[in-house]
């Protein structure tokens, strides 16, 4: 007799993300595959059990995600698209899992053997003995028609959504907030300015004011969970952002044999920032005698404090004229709706926009780009409550 008296189950695949978002179907049968030499019996499968929860006591998840699509206009409607970001989404549907063993029968039993086989399958019941080779090997010893070799037994797995679907939407409307003037955050208008705030208590705030919105266009389906994309350089977590400036300073900066100079400046902060991100596990799960490896997501949650800085490296002899017209095409790029709009979003399209109308900023001004400059802008997370 061949008994699997063990069984893993991925969930970590696109079968079961698309069974999640289809609302119109509640379960998702997963049958065994057939030994080969056997054929499938003909009765029942026998439940094996139920899982509703890990050994930790935690519920059972299908964890998907989208991409959303979003245009940034800037005008009075309709006004001009500007730039373009997408938000990750997370969802989760709650699941039980119904366990059953299923009979096969070698392809060369006869139909005496196949009804034995199968009347000692019959009365085998999982909640009253749980070791089913023993209690299979006890019911036909002595009987020199059957040998071990004749029937096998396999687990199948029945998914039964639980509940409705939930969406995991915190980040998502902590960015969209930005552009319906409800963000929580500050942005420094200027050098040498106070901080005023993203959102305001008529729902305009500084993008409000600078008539700055949001466009959904449509969201793109996943299979699985997508991360964020990040530019490791710069978009980093660190308590000390001076610090990480100074270093991309050392890793982008131009060799020249002069002295220099740098700025530094922060843009805008939003406060109590949300981020979602999901790993997967393998968590062994014993329904009687048998092993079960179910791979599961773990979705975490941390909030952080994201401010966005400006900045630029330059040679200290370029004179205090040159100096002050750096300092108003940092403030210029940075505060363009083109960067500040999607710095969120989109960092690496933003960090493009800025460099583009920092260096046309300093021809206009100056007829020329300055030698042995580093202008640049970074992302930086500090965290207040991390990963949970």
């Amino acid at each position: 007799m061949s008994v699997d008296q063990s069984g893993a189950l991925d969930l970590n695949q696109p079968k079961f993300f698309s069974f999640a978002r289809d609302q119109a179907t509640h379960t998702l049968s997963i049958p065994p595959i057939i030994p080969t030499g056997f054929r499938a019996s003909a009765v029942a499968a026998k439940p094996a059990g139920i899982i509703s929860k890990t050994p930790a006591g935690e519920s059972l998840n299908l964890v998907w995600s989208d991409r959303e699509h979003y245009q940034v206009i800037q005008g009075i409607s309709p006004g001009q698209v500007i730039g373009q970001f997408k938000i990750i989404v997370i969802y989760s549907q709650k699941i039980t899992i119904e366990v059953s063993s299923i009979l096969f029968l070698r392809n060369d039993v006869n139909v005496a053997q196949q009804r034995k086989i199968e009347d000692a399958f019959l009365e085998y019941d999982y909640s009253a003995t749980p070791d089913v080779f023993q209690f299979i090997q006890d019911k036909l010893i002595g009987d020199s028609s059957i040998n071990l070799g004749m029937f096998a037994t396999r687990l199948s797995y029945t998914l039964i959504k639980q509940g409705i679907i939930l969406e995991m939407d915190e980040e998502k409307r902590a960015i969209l907030a930005i552009y319906s003037g409800n963000g929580n955050g500050s942005i420094v208008p200027g050098p040498g300015q106070h901080e005023v705030p993203i959102g305001g208590e008529d729902g305009g705030g500084y993008f409000g004011h600078e008539h700055i919105r949001a466009v959904f266009l449509f969201a793109e389906f996943l299979d699985g969970v997508a991360d964020k994309p990040r530019d490791p350089l710069h978009e980093v977590v660190t308590n000390d952002p001076q610090k990480a400036i100074e270093q991309v300073l050392e890793r982008e900066g131009i060799d020249c044999e002069v002295y220099f100079k740098k700025q530094v400046w922060k843009i805008m902060n939003l406060f109590q920032y949300p981020e979602f991100r999901t790993g997967w596990h393998n968590v062994r799960i014993r329904l009687g005698c048998t092993d079960i490896v179910l791979t599961l997501p773990v979705t975490q949650m941390r909030i952080s404090e994201v401010s966005f800085w400006a900045y630029a490296r330059y040679p200290d002899a370029v004179g205090a004229l040159v100096e002050r017209i750096i300092t108003d095409c940092l403030w210029f790029a940075a505060l363009s709706a083109t960067v500040v709009g999607i710095v969120v979003g989109d960092f690496s399209a933003a960090l493009a926009a800025f460099r583009a109308l920092f260096t046309e900023c300093l021809k206009d001004k100056l007829g020329q780009v300055v030698d042995c400059m580093t202008p640049g802008i970074m992302l930086v997370t500090e965290v207040i409550d991390d990963w949970h």
